[in-house]
């Protein structure tokens, strides 16, 4: 797995019964999150990207109470419990805000629809025509040339997401077009 990001926390346990999750770290680097903000998760040793909808004071320096979407419910957030989680990952090659995941506020993926997809391994280039939310492995739909493939959304796959230019910057799993 690529080094991604830093690790701002641990989802230590849920909080209420709406799907929200107590998360411990460092009160820095917790008091940086914003709602719309892309935190990867890591589930079964990959990072999956979860976007911030909601955030709250835990009444500790060391924690807080945040909301991801497609977490919804206690038995949805007991599954993510003793998780680890990262910030984005920014490329150090790249300027801000040309390959750095954005922070919309009213983020989600189906924000994502008619976004062109560049893969900097293979030069191929693909849109994205739909996508399957999932809370564990939200996935998008693209159609290169002919051929519908999925891609994982997670920091695996994904370099960068810029919402201004609608471009997603990618690296394609090796054997994507051999199915």
């Amino acid at each position: 797995m690529s080094e991604q990001g830093s690790h701002i926390g641990t989802l230590i346990k849920p909080h209420g019964y709406k799907g929200d999750l107590q998360m411990k770290g460092n009160s820095h680097l917790l008091d940086n999150i914003q709602i719309g903000d892309p935190l990867f998760i890591s589930i079964d040793g990959q990072r999956i990207p979860f976007f911030v909808t909601d955030l709250f004071e835990s009444g500790r320096n060391d924690r807080i109470v945040v909301k991801f979407e497609f977490i919804d419910g206690i038995d949805e957030a007991r599954k993510f419990t003793n998780c680890d989680v990262f910030s984005e990952r920014l490329d150090e090659s790249s300027s801000p805000g040309d390959h750095e995941l954005s922070t919309q506020d009213d983020l989600d993926i189906s924000s994502m629809m008619n976004f062109h997809v560049h893969d900097k391994n293979s030069g191929k280039r693909a849109v994205v025509i739909d996508f399957v939310k999932s809370s564990e492995n939200p996935i998008l739909i693209l159609k290169i040339e002919k051929q519908e493939i999925m891609l994982p959304l997670n920091a695996d796959y994904i370099e960068s997401i810029d919402h201004e230019s609608k471009q997603i910057i990618a690296n394609f799993p090796d054997g994507l077009f051999e199915l």
